[in-house]
């Protein structure tokens, strides 16, 4: 290949600036960047002062670019009560000793609170606001402090997360005394048989997280990351969607009809919203898993198809396309059949909300990065686009 790497010429200052360069060979053309630095003045033919200006060698390939496609009508802004919110959510874990150190802190302050509840929770009133918000925000915490090994007391945690009402509170640690509290304040407006859904639920996730910790094993030790198909299942399992829609129904006010929750339909579209928020964390997460030797989705499409990252994170793309088409027409279909049921018309709303606010969310804080280093010189840029 024929690298453009070096040029030089009269230009009329002295600012740095970047330049975008071709790189040609017989069956392909490269879109680079290089960062162009002046060099000292020198003489031009007629004597007058001038500035002869170098480009670095090195090739900053241009970014490809993602795009996570979205309908309009899912757009909302943040909570109105979403700065209030954070603001009880870090005291709440103050209190539990949960922030006890820089690090801690620092990990909260990353997290952007305040747009983590208040995007995916715009439907929700304050008290729920709040109530979810806790919930969210301590489980990423769990969930670091689980990554590899799983939860040693399962049926404790489980317990905790219904609320029920003689847990020992003492039996479990700081994590588990977090769970049962925030529970309290949803089994205030939920019936006993719906917390044990969520319950269930959560129960599901601690599996697929240890699922996820046997994946992360092999991986380390034999250098084989997950199979494609493996890794969905378990992973729609550990985004932990699947729970948080389920507080969905505490946020909207009710539960679900039984009729309604086993309909087929509904499966549809709750495998479909796991796919479209998982998708969105493991392509912002693809630089920080190639630092620790994570699982990723598109390490092991990339492994799979014996593709570049890049093409891998084009896959992942199309993937989060096709969960939307699936989420759309499973929510179509529940409207249609259940036209005449407000609490699966406010529901459905608030899950659109849910998953486009997400997405926003993953875009929008400093735990990630819109423009992503993939580490083979190579990088991504996301972007969201409306229907």
């Amino acid at each position: 290949m024929d690298v453009w790497s070096e040029q030089t010429g009269v230009l009329p200052d002295t600012i740095p600036c970047e330049v975008v360069i071709l790189a040609a060979s017989d069956d392909a053309v490269t879109v680079g960047i290089a960062h162009v630095e002046p060099s000292p003045p020198f003489s031009s033919l007629d004597g007058s002062p001038s500035l002869m200006m170098t480009a670095q060698k090195e090739l900053r390939p241009v970014p490809a670019t993602i795009t996570l496609r979205y309908p309009m009508q899912w757009y909302t802004p943040v909570h109105p009560h979403a700065a209030t919110t954070e603001a009880g959510t870090q005291a709440w874990l103050a209190d539990l000793r949960l922030l006890d150190s820089e690090a801690a802190i620092a990990k909260f302050r990353h997290l952007g609170v305040a747009r983590y509840g208040g995007w995916p929770l715009y439907n929700a009133d304050a008290e729920a606001l709040a109530t979810v918000t806790r919930f969210l925000t301590l489980w990423i915490f769990y969930d670091d402090m689980l990554e590899g090994q799983g939860e040693a007391h399962e049926s404790l945690a489980v317990a905790a997360v219904r609320g029920e009402p003689d847990f020992d509170v003492d039996a479990g640690g700081p994590y588990l005394r977090a769970w049962w509290e925030t529970a309290r304040r949803y089994r205030a407006r939920m019936d006993t048989a719906w917390c044990a859904r969520l319950g269930e639920r959560f129960g599901d996730w601690l599996r697929a997280v240890r699922e996820e910790a046997e994946q992360l094993r092999v991986l380390r030790e034999e250098g084989r990351h997950p199979e494609t198909l493996a890794y969905i299942h378990c992973r729609r399992q550990s985004i932990g969607v699947l729970p948080t829609l389920n507080l969905l129904e505490y946020a909207c006010g009710c539960a679900l009809p039984d009729e309604v929750r086993g309909h087929p339909g509904m499966a549809a579209l709750e495998r479909a919203a796991a796919e479209l928020v998982f998708i969105q964390n493991d392509l912002v997460s693809v630089p920080k898993d190639a630092r620790s030797e994570g699982v990723n989705l598109v390490f092991s499409i990339a492994q799979e198809r014996r593709c570049s990252l890049a093409e891998a994170c084009h896959e992942v793309e199309k993937m989060h396309d096709t969960a939307l088409r699936g989420f759309t027409d499973a929510a179509g279909f529940l409207r249609i059949e259940y036209r005449d049921c407000p609490a699966l018309i406010e529901w459905l709303a608030a899950a659109e909300t849910m998953c486009h606010g997400f997405a926003r969310w993953h875009l929008s804080n400093t735990r990630y990065d819109r423009e992503l280093p993939l580490g083979d010189g190579t990088s991504v840029r996301i972007e969201v686009e409306y229907l």
